[in-house]
């Protein structure tokens, strides 16, 4: 949490220990500075094998696939709300 925290900070431009060294270094080990988007590719790449298996994204929401089941359907209602605001 530091590092991604100290991160903000340096690409906000205020005081921080994070230097591009250390920011070249951790992304050398592929460290994840956005938990988020990594989390976001982890659900796509389970998707793409869903898929491959099942052929189709219709998830289901339960105990085996319930967390993956859950993305999608955010993933479509944040899809439904980008076309709204669109429209």
């Amino acid at each position: 949490a530091t590092q991604r925290k100290e991160y903000r900070k340096y690409r906000a431009g205020l005081s921080s220990q994070m230097t591009p060294g250390r920011i070249n270094a951790l992304e050398d080990v592929e460290f994840e500075f956005c938990l988020h988007r990594a989390v976001w590719w982890q659900k796509y790449d389970e998707l793409i094998e869903y898929k491959k298996r099942h052929g189709n994204c219709n998830v289901p929401r339960n105990d085996a696939h319930g967390e993956l089941g859950r993305w999608v359907r955010n993933q479509r209602a944040q899809n439904r709300r980008v076309w709204k605001m669109e429209k």
